[in-house]
């Protein structure tokens, strides 16, 4: 089976399942006040909501999608999550109030989880010694898609308003079904239970030996990818004023989004360990989240949130490559879906987090020093890591 070619049909169809997210998700702080909520408080609150909803529901549904991924195959897990995607995108555009939202953005969490089925399928049937090039690629496709939908969702909401965005978004999504139903093929002998001593379930506890630090730090990472991002189309509006807010959004996020997928092809290749390797990216994400403190204005936050995000997007890849290594590619589907589990319980607790520092101290700068103290926890996990290591050689 030619794993380069699942791999470039995969990341084609994660480029567009990402984008239809774009089209409307990261303007819900605005789609909220259409829909009704005014308050300046009652937005952030909303706003901490719609997006811990899906993150609690899909933490307590990802260990099971994994798991049925090593046992029925992967191909499914990627269709089932991109059709209900696309249901619960367009049905996302119908809504007449923002707790029909949330219910929606809860069912999105149940049943989606795009970007899980697909890292699963790339790990099952990658070299190990290709993991981290795989993984970098395919986390590529996720900040491409995202900026390529952010940017052109902002225009569309601006031209034809959030309902349509939506709309369009879910049709995008559909597309990719198509293509994933027809062009993706599985190697047959990477999930399933032919075997039952080589193939003995991994459980939660086998993981924890493993992999267990790792697994921590990839929620951290999620939680810092998480607890601004919500509140930036608010924070840019308040730095830059409501004059074409959307579309200006839609560019910001787009440059973010085009920094972190170049990590994703470069940083994931650089030679060397990777424990420092991470260690070295999280130092200088660390000091590129301090400067935004300051330097303050609407011009230097863009500059310096681009480069910060450039540094950070390559860590993410480079932690779920040091996992799968670890484990044997027959129990990669419950790698992943346990991966999603705690990356789910970052972004779940980030929002949350985000809603109530922003509410109790009245800014988002909070936000900013919170992203400093999560990044350098995780520095300091990774830095005990690399010096385990080298004791042990």
């Amino acid at each position: 089976m030619n794993w380069k070619r699942n791999l470039y049909i995969l990341w084609f169809t994660q480029t567009l399942s990402t984008m239809s997210f774009g089209f409307g998700v990261p303007l819900i702080p605005f789609y909220i006040q259409e829909l009704g909520v005014n308050d300046p408080a009652q937005i952030n609150l909303f706003v901490g909501i719609l997006n811990s909803a899906p993150a609690v529901t899909m933490a307590l549904v990802s260990p099971i999608w994994g798991k049925l991924s090593d046992r029925y195959g992967r191909k499914p897990m990627i269709i089932r999550a991109m059709a209900s995607a696309s249901i619960i995108i367009a049905l996302m555009g119908m809504v007449k109030d923002v707790n029909q939202l949330v219910i929606l953005r809860t069912f999105q969490g149940l049943f989606t989880g795009t970007v899980a089925a697909a890292s699963t399928f790339v790990a099952a049937g990658t070299p190990k010694e290709d993991l981290s090039y795989a993984l970098g690629f395919l986390s590529s496709s996720t900040f491409l898609g995202s900026s390529l939908g952010q940017s052109l969702g902002g225009l569309a909401a601006e031209t034809f308003g959030n309902r349509i965005s939506f709309f369009i978004g879910a049709a995008i999504m559909s597309f990719g079904v198509i293509l994933a139903i027809t062009l993706l093929k599985e190697d047959p002998s990477t999930f399933g239970r032919t075997d039952k001593e080589k193939q003995a379930t991994m459980q939660l506890k086998d993981l924890i030996a493993l992999v267990g630090m790792l697994l921590i730090m990839l929620m951290l990472q999620r939680f810092v990818r998480s607890i601004f991002d919500p509140f930036m189309p608010l924070y840019l509006q308040q730095l830059r004023g409501p004059d074409r807010i959307k579309a200006v959004t839609g560019y910001v996020r787009m440059a973010i989004s085009i920094a972190t997928a170049l990590a994703g092809l470069t940083l994931t290749r650089l030679r060397g360990d990777k424990t420092k390797t991470v260690v070295g990216l999280l130092l200088i994400t660390s000091l590129f989240a301090a400067s935004l403190l300051i330097f303050r204005g609407f011009w230097p936050f863009v500059i310096l949130f681009t480069i910060m995000s450039f540094f950070l997007g390559g860590i993410e890849p480079l932690i779920t490559s040091m996992s799968a290594e670890r484990v044997d590619s027959r129990n990669r589907g419950t790698l992943f879906g346990y991966q999603g589990m705690v990356g789910s319980l970052g972004w779940m607790i980030a929002p949350l987090a985000g809603s109530f520092l922003s509410i109790r101290f009245g800014g988002y700068e909070v936000l900013i020093v919170t992203i400093i103290i999560v990044l350098l926890i995780n520095f300091a996990m990774s830095f005990h890591a690399l010096k385990k290591k080298e004791e042990n050689v």
